[in-house]
């Protein structure tokens, strides 16, 4: 009855999907409809005790609005009283929607329809309800809800009921995530053949409550012909990524990283950069540092490097000795703490021109190629960037804001445009690869949101790279498991304040679980 799927689907690609479940496979839409209605029942009675409860189902005009209507006669005899909100006319509705307004008004549900009072009368129907299920508005919404579909939402909004989004929050944008000025904010969400997007982004994913996926009988001949463009991270797809390591093993078999971090007053971002690197598993880290910075208290297995200095930043000569560091090297993390100065600079463009080894880009690193931005076209597949929502807008020239309205587009541009993997870091993680796949993540809490998270996930994505992962599989690997680790820390320690050092500290807490039960 429910789907595990880890794929998610957009709101141009979910009405294609149905209209060739209808007219290919020959499932029709009201079948559809009705197993979808059948499903959020489901869902209801298993999260709460019905027997006394009076639930009112606001509906609209679309077929989110025919899904309530068969939920409400499903409801007929499991809750104690049942009523319906049209907030259109029923001349309005069309198809498998006005097909089931029709069966609900002959087992005599009392549908509220428009009315000379009807503000007041909603208003009234809302305070006495004690659940309410939000079939407003589906996926495609693109603007907010105005009128009577707004002022509703603010009364459910404002009556601390419990709330049932059907298919999403209405006021959410399916694919962006984006909520407008009036948006439902549900308890819990039952969805309908896949996730979409909105589900897992902010600030769509805080208001959808727990998420239920319902199976609606979609058959896999058809869902196939479309491309798997966007999926989630999970845990059991991050396991499969990772085996015990043989008796045999030795530091050899587990790379070497280079670290190219650190300057004067910033050391701690190398540091923390190199202690990541060590408790993800890698063979061997040598942290290059400007000779002058103070490496007393990194880690001692981590080897040093020191670089050329000029006031406590790399030397613009320095990159010649870069040359000769990374000779043994099997992936670089560069960037973290490293200053943009001439002398960063020179090594970040040797980096993107010369090299041919996986390197990741993050922090400075980042800064130097936004201030040079011909650097940008030297980017390829060898070359994961992490940026956060500033740092992209520097290397994009959009703003911010615009950024964050979309980041599954934002990501996938990018990607797309320099043939890179890019980690767009936002409280869910948007990894965007060049043929235009998106994994979004789906660990991680806001105690990561402190200073020194994006160094720990350099050390972790360059590990997982300097053991010959796959660019692709290092990227996800990384991104899950500082989420992962970090909630892990945040159960040991509180929602946050703990640092990103303890993180650190906890990766091999997550390798455990992975592979306890791996034979």
């Amino acid at each position: 009855m429910f789907s595990n799927s880890s794929r998610l689907v957009g709101s141009s690609e979910m009405p294609e999907i149905d209209h060739k479940t209808i007219f290919e496979f020959g499932l029709p839409g009201e079948v559809l409809m009705e197993n979808a209605g059948r499903g959020c029942v489901r869902v209801l009675t298993e999260n709460i005790n019905l027997s006394d409860k009076k639930v009112l189902v606001v509906c609209g005009p679309g077929n989110n609005g025919g899904d309530g209507f068969v939920i409400a006669r499903y409801l007929l005899k499991k809750a104690a009283d049942i009523k319906i909100i049209l907030l259109s006319g029923a001349g309005k509705l069309q198809g498998d929607a006005l097909l089931n307004y029709k069966r609900a008004k002959k087992l005599n549900i009392q549908i509220i329809e428009e009315s000379d009072n009807f503000n007041e009368t909603l208003k009234g129907a809302v305070k006495n309800s004690d659940i309410v299920i939000d079939a407003i508005f589906g996926t495609g919404l693109k603007s907010g809800p105005r009128g009577i579909f707004g002022e509703i939402i603010d009364y459910i909004n404002n009556s601390n009921k419990f709330v049932m989004a059907v298919d999403i929050p209405s006021g959410t944008n399916g694919d962006t995530g984006k909520t407008f000025e009036k948006t439902i904010k549900a308890d819990i969400c039952a969805t309908f053949g896949f996730a979409k997007p909105a589900h897992y982004i902010e600030p769509g994913k805080k208001n959808r409550g727990k998420l239920f996926v319902i199976d609606i009988g979609i058959p896999h001949s058809v869902s196939d012909q479309f491309e798997e463009n966007i999926n989630i991270l999970t845990k059991e797809y991050i396991k499969t990524l990772f085996k015990k390591r043989a008796p045999e093993s030795h530091k050899g078999n587990f790379g070497h990283l280079g670290i190219i971090a650190g300057s004067k007053n910033k050391t701690g971002a190398a540091l923390l950069c190199s202690k990541a690197a060590h408790r993800s598993g890698a063979g061997l880290v040598t942290l290059c540092m400007p000779s002058d910075s103070d490496t007393s208290q990194s880690f001692n297995e981590t080897m040093k490097f020191g670089s050329y200095s000029e006031k406590g930043e790399f030397a613009e000569n320095s990159v010649d000795q870069i040359r000769d560091f990374i000779k043994d090297k099997t992936a670089i993390s560069a960037g973290p703490g490293m200053g943009t100065g001439k002398g960063a600079k020179k090594i970040i463009e040797f980096l993107l021109k010369e090299t041919d080894i996986p390197v990741l880009i993050d922090a400075d690193g980042l800064n130097i190629i936004s201030e040079k931005r011909e650097l940008l076209d030297y980017l390829d597949k060898r070359i994961i960037l992490t940026p956060h929502p500033k740092e992209m807008s520097r290397l994009t020239g959009v703003s911010t804001e615009e950024i964050l309205s979309d980041q599954i587009r934002a990501a996938r541009e990018f990607a797309k445009k320099y043939k890179c993997i890019l980690v767009l870091k936002t409280s869910s993680s948007i990894i965007a690869f060049p043929d235009g796949r998106i994994k979004i993540n789906t660990s991680g809490n806001p105690g990561l949101a402190t200073g020194g998270s994006g160094d720990i996930l350099s050390g972790i994505t360059g590990a997982f790279l300097a053991n010959k992962m796959s660019m692709e599989n290092a990227a996800e690997a990384a991104v899950f498991i500082h989420g992962y680790s970090a909630d892990i820390t945040s159960l040991q320690k509180g929602p946050f304040g703990y640092l990103p050092s303890e993180t650190a500290d906890n990766i091999p807490i997550v390798f455990k679980e992975f592979l306890e039960n791996d034979h």
